[in-house]
């Protein structure tokens, strides 16, 4: 008997490989639920806190290392032998506790001469230190590699697996390297200080208010413009770029976030204006402040388009971050 077999039509085949994609040599790509609104506040917190935070506590450490630097000559015991003179002993921070610093790198002179020099490396141990400005509370130690320094401009290294940094929001522990550099311009009763801060990597810890976080900040592009008068910080602005990764409600997640033309906070870390873009594998968040209140829009894929949106104040959105 003869038997004929009939062509299989084509629509027929696409519904066959739709359904088995190894029998197709295709790869199967699911089908992606839609970002809750709860998921997506989450991630707008932490969007606008980690980067922020991470950067005005290695802002707060350069600066309060500058000034120890400062500080260190006079400290000095005169008549050391030249191997021991550029260790110091306990010394007194701007605004609280202590620090302990060995320089290297450079000439006796330079290494006296109480101020940052290119080439030298600083080994500073802090315990419960906090600089003029008042910013944070550093303890840990850090290695710190000067690159430039001069015309109030400071270049520098910071390595570390110790450090941790209290702010107005909570505590921050650092794992990692990040090149700073701080540009401090003089103004009536104050100063401007322009800060930028670039890593390929750190590991971070947060404690803010008993929420314990640990994320990876990678690729950080950032930059810190912050304004002082003689009664302390007043205003900050961030602009850049960062990626984030961590947990959140027991899933992975690793998204960039850019800012849209900056983001003001005030002197507690709490945003008072501006837009971030969020861009995760499937969807794109933005979150716009104004007012006290975080509008935050989500895109249930990369086309640009908002699906849905809803607000929240800045105060609760901030409060769950980390």
């Amino acid at each position: 008997m003869l038997i004929r077999l009939m062509p299989i039509p084509a629509m027929l085949v696409s519904a066959m490989c739709a359904a088995s994609m190894i029998a197709c040599g295709g790869e199967f790509e699911p089908a992606v639920a839609p970002l809750s609104s709860q998921t997506a506040t989450e991630y707008s917190a932490n969007a606008s806190v980690i980067g922020v935070d991470a950067s005005s506590a290695l802002d707060a450490t350069l600066s309060t290392a500058s000034q120890l630097v400062q500080g260190m000559a006079g400290s000095l015991n005169a008549g050391r032998k030249q191997a021991l003179a550029t260790s110091s002993g306990a010394l007194n921070c701007a605004a609280g506790g202590q620090a302990t610093m060995t320089i290297s790198g450079a000439s006796l002179l330079q290494e006296l001469n109480g101020q940052l020099d290119a080439g030298e490396v600083y080994q500073i141990a802090f315990v419960d230190c906090r600089g003029a400005a008042k910013q944070a509370v550093l303890n840990g130690n850090v290695t710190m590699t000067v690159a430039k320094s001069s015309g109030g401009v400071a270049a520098v290294t910071l390595s570390t697996t110790t450090l941790n940094a209290t702010l107005p929001r909570g505590m921050l522990s650092f794992i990692g390297s990040a090149d700073v550099q701080r540009t401090v311009i003089p103004s009536d009763g104050g100063s401007d200080v322009t800060t930028r801060v670039t890593a390929s990597s750190l590991t971070i810890t947060t404690d803010f208010s008993g929420r314990t976080g640990n994320f990876t900040l990678s690729d950080v592009n950032l930059t810190r413009q912050a304004s002082y008068s003689d009664a302390g910080l007043q205003s900050i602005s961030y602009d850049g770029t960062h990626s984030l990764a961590g947990i959140s409600a027991g899933q992975a997640f690793e998204y960039t976030v850019a800012t849209q033309g900056g983001a003001t906070y005030n002197a507690n870390g709490i945003p008072t204006q501006g837009a971030w873009v969020i861009t995760l594998p499937h969807q794109i968040v933005t979150t716009s402040v104004a007012d006290g209140t975080a509008t935050i829009a989500v895109g249930d894929g990369k086309d640009g388009n908002s699906d849905r949106s809803f607000s929240v104040s800045t105060v609760l959105l901030t409060a769950g971050a980390g």
